[in-house]
C-alpha cells in the first residue's frame, strides 16, 4: 500500500516540479495553491494515504507552495457515483475533486476531455518505467487520462499435489486457466469433483 501511494506523489511531484522548473514560477510558499483530493485508501479509522498528504503537505508540498487536502475518503464502488452526480449536477452533491482514485473504466462517463493527458506531464522515457500495458487500460485517443498508481497483475497460485489429483479425475489442464471461460470452467467442475469446496478466491471480480 505504501508503495502504491508514494507511487501517486511521485506523479504529484513531478506535476510540481514541472511547473516549478522555469526561473519565474507561479507557485508560491506564502500563497500556496490548494488541490483537492478524494481517494479510496482508508482503513477503517485511519488512512495511509492522509498520513502521506500530511507528510507532502509538511515538506516539498509546503517548499513549493503547493497543498493537498483531502476532502473525501470513500470506497470503490461508491466514489464512481459520487463523481456522477457532480457532473449530472444534483443539488448538495460536492464540487469536483482536483484529483481522485477510481477505476479506468471512469473515463466512461467522466469523459476524456474533461481529464488531465498525463502524457503531457511523463517523457516517454519515464513511461517506459511502467507497465505498458497499464498505460494502455488509461489511454483513450491518445490521452493518458487515468494514470496507473494502483494497478497490478493477477497472480494465481496454485497447489500442485491436489490439482494433479484433480486433472487425472476430470481431464482440466492447467492450460486451461490461461483464460477467464477456461478458469470458471475449471471453478465449477472442482466445485463438483470437490463436494462443494470453492476452486479459488479472488478480489474485484465484479470488474471483469
Amino acid at each position: 500500500m505504501k508503495k502504491i501511494i508514494t507511487l501517486f506523489f511521485c506523479a504529484l511531484l513531478l506535476c510540481v516540479s514541472v511547473t516549478g522548473c522555469s526561473k519565474k514560477t507561479l507557485l508560491s510558499p506564502k500563497d500556496p495553491v490548494t488541490l483537492t483530493l478524494w481517494h479510496v485508501y482508508g482503513e477503517q479509522a485511519d488512512s495511509p494515504m492522509n498520513r502521506m498528504v500530511e507528510e507532502f503537505n509538511l515538506t516539498v508540498g509546503q517548499e513549493k507552495g503547493v497543498l493537498v487536502s483531502v476532502t473525501n475518503v470513500t470506497s470503490t464502488s461508491k466514489i464512481g457515483p459520487q463523481l456522477q452526480d457532480i457532473l449530472a449536477g444534483k443539488p448538495g452533491t460536492a464540487e469536483l475533486p482536483d484529483l481522485f482514485s477510481c477505476h479506468s473504466t471512469a473515463t466512461a462517463y467522466l469523459g476524456a476531455d474533461k481529464l488531465v493527458d498525463w502524457n503531457q506531464y511523463f517523457s516517454q522515457e519515464e513511461r517506459s518505467n511502467y507497465v505498458s500495458e497499464f498505460l494502455e487500460d488509461g489511454t483513450v485517443d491518445g490521452r493518458l487520462v487515468s494514470f496507473p498508481v494502483s494497478k497490478s497483475t493477477y497472480a494465481l497460485f496454485v497447489n500442485g499435489s491436489q490439482f494433479d489429483r484433480f486433472s487425472a479425475d476430470t481431464g482440466v489442464t492447467y492450460e486451461m486457466l490461461s483464460t477467464w471461460e477456461g478458469f470458471f470452467d475449471a471453478a465449477e467442475k472442482y466445485h463438483e469433483w470437490s463436494g462443494g469446496k470453492a476452486f479459488a478466491t479472488l478480489d474485484y471480480l465484479i470488474r471483469h
